[in-house]
């Protein structure tokens, strides 16, 4: 009788180890600079500037804020459910997305459908945002479905932001 217990309490202790990530994801949270250096295929315009996101992910949602020299430009938010939803930027709907987060919750993909419009012709593009050993990189990769652009490699380092030393005098005993 002991042993069946025992191989039940093994299993439900496995199986709750297995699904650390997808029950803690915060593991993308954070601020994170591209390395331009490391990366491949960063377009030139990006070249010479800082690029940064800052990631804000929850058990439901994984949120992009990105800033370029400073400069706040757009924060897109995803619904980690690997439904199909508008895609809205800005307020505009722009097509549609769908994401979803890896078992391990080391991964995140985005696929995004934009329609074409006049002069551009629509796009499927696919993202993967993969958490790197110790989660201090991120590697963002971009293929762009039945298109011959290049695949894009970003590779970002998280950003330790410390708080200001305080000028306060410390107390005395």
């Amino acid at each position: 009788m002991k042993l069946p217990l025992l191989g039940f309490v093994l299993a439900a202790g496995l199986a709750a180890a297995g699904c650390h990530h997808a029950a803690n994801p915060t593991a993308f949270n954070g601020t994170f600079e591209l390395d331009t250096h490391a990366s491949r295929n960063v377009p030139p315009m990006m070249q010479g500037h800082t690029s940064v996101i800052h990631l804000t992910e929850t058990a439901k949602t994984f949120t992009i804020a990105f800033v370029f020299d400073g400069d706040p430009l757009n924060i897109s938010k995803f619904d980690l459910d690997a439904k199909t939803h508008p895609l809205n930027v800005g307020g505009t709907a722009m097509g549609s997305e769908r994401a979803w987060r890896s078992r391990d919750g080391r991964t995140i993909h985005l696929r995004i459908h934009r329609p074409g419009g006049v002069g551009h012709p629509g796009v499927t593009e696919n993202l993967v945002f993969a958490l790197g050993p110790g989660g201090n990189t991120i590697r963002r990769t971009r293929t762009v479905v039945g298109g011959s652009e290049p695949e894009q490699v970003y590779i970002y380092r998280r950003m330790h932001l410390t708080k200001p030393k305080s000028t306060a005098p410390s107390p005395t005993a």
